[in-house]
């Protein structure tokens, strides 16, 4: 600006002479100097023009803080890399991408389309990657949504069934290793219900268990009340002389004799009603979906079972800036018994938040939640939940019932999409604890 205005001062005392004295002297002047002065003005102010270009943490920043606006792209895919923390899992980095599409912009009333993929990493040893999303095809006649899910990690395991779930001696540490893939292709029936065919296979294996010492449990159990194989082996020990020696040490087997390797092709049919108006975050409108799938013997290194499972959700506005969401899910499992790892688990982050994921599993399970999500500030928001669910392999019993509650922080990511922070409330062998959970989107 300082040399812009030299610049102008300058052509003002040079012309105003030349305008008093002689033509001559106004001839003296060279045209290719005023050309090139003007031409030096001209870039001057065009760069002025320009705006400042941002440094890496201003666009960083810019990055989270226009990432709710809408910014007319036909395919909207924003990525976060952050820390997580889980009970079961425990510290770890994460990268998870989401992208928001129609198949139809021209079409108001079309439900956006999604695609979520995902990597993480954590403390305890999970490594996982994957890729879900739920498609609504023009003129909403076809719903399609796939998973592909692969991880290994450390986790615990109880057995089988309520009981063993409730002895912390009977834990069995090993590697879980889990490759998913999930298909449904729904055709619209009328308004917002559709039927389609339902593909599911999972590969599921246990390395390197370490069994329960059947000594310890029985302390804690008493002698007896444990139904579980017993494998002994032979293990050396020093005596008191300093010799080794060798003698017979029991275990229990909590895996009741079944395969630690298994694989299972299902297939079956799914009927959904959706009028949700966003599925990664509703804020009105219903689903419900029924899922049967059979695994033949044939189709699996098991035998023959079949599995039906319901989902019931609502959601409603109760004042400015607060959404009523209710949940009510079932799994059931029917035919031969069922492998440990394909049996109905409680805990993970939609539901029974807080549980160790998978400590109490049996053939058959019920949850529910009720949630209040509330916005607080701009991006702000927080929830509030409580709910109860039970694993049980014949009949529901009361005393079985375990209860879930707890607090969550919200911050919008993307238009309606969220990051998590929950806090879920837990009993475990009649003891209260808890554990926190850092997520996208909501839990339901």
């Amino acid at each position: 600006m300082k040399r812009f205005l030299t610049q102008i001062a300058l052509m003002v005392a040079t012309a105003f002479p030349a305008a008093t004295s002689a033509q001559t002297q106004t001839d003296s002047i060279p045209a290719d100097s005023i050309a090139t002065l003007l031409a030096e003005i001209e870039d001057d102010m065009a760069k002025a023009e320009q705006p400042a270009k941002k440094h890496f943490g201003q666009r960083f920043a810019d990055y989270f803080r226009q990432g709710n606006k809408p910014n007319g792209k036909k395919f909207n895919y924003r990525l976060i890399l952050g820390p997580h923390y889980s009970s079961t899992e425990g510290f770890g980095i994460g990268i998870c991408g989401t992208g928001i599409y129609s198949w139809d912009r021209q079409d108001k009333d079309l439900p956006l389309s999604n695609i979520i993929t995902f990597g993480d990493i954590t403390t305890k040893g999970l490594v996982r990657v994957g890729i879900r999303g739920t498609n609504f095809l023009p003129k909403k006649r076809f719903k399609w949504e796939y998973v592909i899910d692969g991880c290994t990690f450390p986790t615990e395991f109880y057995g089988m069934g309520f009981a063993n779930g409730d002895i912390d001696a009977l834990k069995t540490d090993f590697r879980r290793n889990r490759f998913i893939f999930e298909n449904f292709f729904l055709v619209r029936l009328r308004d917002n219900l559709f039927i389609g065919p339902h593909i599911l296979y999972t590969w599921l294996g246990a390395a390197n268990p370490e069994l329960p010492l059947k000594e310890t449990a029985d302390a804690e159990a008493g002698a007896g009340n444990i139904q579980l194989p017993i494998v002994n082996r032979q293990e050396e020990y020093r005596q008191e002389d300093g010799s080794m020696a060798q003698k017979d040490v029991a275990y229990y087997d909590t895996f009741n004799g079944q395969k630690r390797k298994t694989n299972a092709l299902s297939v079956g049919a799914t009927l959904t009603y959706d009028s949700r108006d966003f599925t990664l975050n509703a804020h009105k409108g219903m689903f419900l979906q029924a899922d049967q799938t059979i695994t033949p013997a044939w189709l699996s290194n098991m035998g023959l079972y079949a599995t039906t499972e319901v989902t019931f959700d609502i959601y409603r506005k109760v004042w400015k800036g607060c959404i009523l969401a209710y949940d009510l899910h079932g799994k059931f499992t029917w035919g031969d018994e069922p492998y440990w790892n394909f049996m109905s688990e409680l805990g993970n982050a939609k539901r029974m938040r807080g549980y160790y994921e998978g400590r109490y599993r049996d053939r058959h399970l019920v949850e529910t939640q009720l949630e209040l999500r509330q916005q607080i500030w701009r991006r702000w928001g927080m929830v509030v939940w409580g709910g109860c669910g039970e694993v049980f392999d014949k009949k529901f019993t009361k005393h079985q019932l375990l209860p879930t509650a707890g607090l969550g922080v919200r911050w919008e990511f993307l238009k309606n999409v969220n990051i998590r922070l929950d806090y879920g409330v837990t009993k475990v062998s009649g003891k209260w604890g808890g554990g926190v959970l850092f997520s996208m989107n909501e839990a339901f």
